[in-house]
């Protein structure tokens, strides 16, 4: 009886293991006005790595279903003094791909500095067109911003 309770419970528990984790290709950014540089930080310049959309593949526990865009920043700001802002223009549908708090690049991904952001593109995205413009901006440790950055996310090769 006790192996029976305990093969219950490995099944029941173990599909929660089962499921897609991606690891976030950003890391959160802290601003406050009590930091005491207020420089300015230069305006990004910044490029589409890749973009790579979600399918299924029948597996609910994979992450086939997860779209990925993958953005590179360049530009004389430090990595580890400078977060970025991210706006969608023109796309109500992709407007949630991007984090409404300003964020730095991964201390894993600094020697490329990129950063990568998923979202389930099986859902209300899945028949939409990649083609929008995402207004990127630096931002110091203090808040300050740059000069906004504007960036075409296109799937259509422009």
């Amino acid at each position: 009886m006790r192996y029976i309770f305990l093969a219950l419970f490995l099944l029941v528990f173990s599909n929660q293991s089962l499921a897609c984790s991606l690891a976030l290709g950003y890391e959160p950014f802290r601003t406050s006005p009590t930091y005491l540089s207020g420089k300015q930080p230069e305006a990004p310049v910044a490029s589409v790595t890749s973009i790579q959309r979600g399918f299924d593949d029948g597996n609910g526990g994979s992450c086939s279903d997860a779209g990925i865009i993958t953005i590179k920043v360049d530009g004389a700001n430090s990595i580890g003094t400078t977060g970025y802002k991210f706006r969608v223009k023109n796309d109500d549908v992709f407007a949630n791909i991007f984090p409404s708090e300003p964020v730095k690049i991964s201390s894993y991904r600094a020697k490329d500095r990129e950063l990568s952001f998923a979202w389930y593109d099986l859902g209300s995205t899945q028949n939409q067109t990649i083609d929008f413009v995402v207004q990127i901006v630096a931002v110091s440790h203090s808040g300050v911003e740059s000069e906004p950055f504007d960036l075409l996310v296109s799937e259509l090769g422009k």
